[in-house]
């Protein structure tokens, strides 16, 4: 838990334009995602998602949507979006369209 928090810190740090002073947005669908299954206490379960995402823009008007893998195995899924980022500090990619998300971090698609 405390990489994943680590991890998402960093995204916090460098896009701080979307996600302090941003607002949020409807954000595009995500699909193919897997489901993790939480059991509570009494036994019964939810289902989540195993992929969370949120979309935001800037004061600029500029938009990005996060994608985050909370689960300790990389998470696939089809995006409709231009371009990836698979780390605060990398570079912008063209997206294909499927991605994959590593254990415990996220990816940001315009």
């Amino acid at each position: 838990m405390l990489e994943l928090i680590g991890n998402l810190n960093r995204w916090r740090r460098k896009f701080r334009n979307f996600l302090h002073y941003g607002k949020m947005l409807k954000s595009k669908p995500v699909s193919g995602a897997g489901v993790y299954s939480l059991k509570k206490l009494d036994g019964t379960t939810i289902d989540y998602p195993s992929l969370l995402t949120s979309s935001w823009e800037d004061s600029a008007g500029s938009r990005g949507q996060f994608v985050v893998n909370f689960l300790k195995e990389p998470q696939t899924c089809s995006v409709s979006a231009g371009r990836i980022l698979t780390s605060p500090d990398g570079e912008w990619e063209n997206c294909s369209g499927t991605i994959t998300v590593a254990p415990l971090s996220a990816v940001l698609i315009d």
